[in-house]
C-alpha cells in the first residue's frame, strides 16, 4: 500500500493510507506516534515489530557485522567465567539429559547458536515473534554444521515467553525452571 503524508499544521502530520481493509494499520499508527510524539505506545506492537524485522531476516547478520556487533562473543565470555563444576550440567548435560538453552527473541539465532557451539551437551529452543527469523536461525545452524536435532524453534512474544507456537501450529506452554540458560539479546528494546 501507499502512505501519503499531508501537513495539517506544524504540530501534526496526518498519515492517510490507501490499503486494503485486511492490512493491519498498526505500523502506520506507530509511525504517526513517532513523528508527532502523540499517542506513543508503551512498547512497539507485535505487528509493528514483525513488519519491521520481516524485511531484515535475510540481511540482519550482515548488517550487524558491519556495525561491529559483538554481543554473542561478550555474552559467551561472561558465561565462561560462570561455568564451573556447579554449572557442568549446562556445558555437558547430566544423567543423559542435555543442558537446556532458551534464546528468547532469537532473531537470526546469533546468540543461541553461539552458545550451542560452545556447550556441546546442550539443546536450544529458539523463539521469536517473526517466523522468518526462525527459518533464518535454522539455516544459520545448518551453515555452522550444528545438528538440527539439538534445535527447536517456535513463535513467541517476549512479553509472554512461556507460550510457544511450534512451526506446525501447536501451542506449547513452557514450564518455569525448564531452562538452564536463558539468552535475551537486543530484543529487550522492542
Amino acid at each position: 500500500g501507499y502512505v501519503l503524508l499531508k501537513a495539517i499544521n506544524p504540530d501534526l502530520i496526518q498519515f492517510q493510507t490507501i490499503l486494503p481493509p485486511s492490512v493491519a494499520l498498526a505500523p502506520v499508527h506507530e509511525n504517526t506516534a513517532a513523528v508527532t510524539g502523540q499517542g506513543v505506545p508503551e512498547r512497539a506492537s507485535d505487528a509493528y515489530v514483525a513488519d519491521v524485522f520481516d524485511h531484515f531476516a535475510a540481511s540482519f547478520d550482515a548488517l550487524l557485522a558491519q556495525l561491529g556487533y559483538q554481543a554473542p562473543a561478550l555474552c559467551a565470555q561472561a558465561l565462561q567465567h560462570r561455568l564451573n563444576e556447579r554449572d557442568a550440567p549446562l556445558a555437558h548435560g547430566t544423567h543423559g539429559q542435555p543442558g537446556r538453552v532458551l534464546d528468547a527473541g532469537c532473531g537470526t539465532g546469533m546468540l543461541g547458536l553461539h552458545f550451542l557451539e560452545r556447550l556441546p551437551g546442550s539443546v536450544l529452543t529458539a523463539t521469536d515473534l517473526e517466523p522468518r527469523f526462525l527459518t533464518t536461525t535454522l539455516a544459520n545452524a545448518r551453515q555452522r554444521g550444528l545438528d538440527s536435532d539439538r534445535i527447536s524453534v517456535g513463535v513467541s512474544d517476549i512479553s509472554h515467553p512461556s507460550r510457544l507456537q511450534s512451526p506446525g501450529g501447536s501451542v506449547v506452554q513452557l514450564s518455569e525452571g525448564s531452562f538452564d540458560l536463558i539468552c535475551v539479546g537486543a530484543v529487550v528494546g522492542y
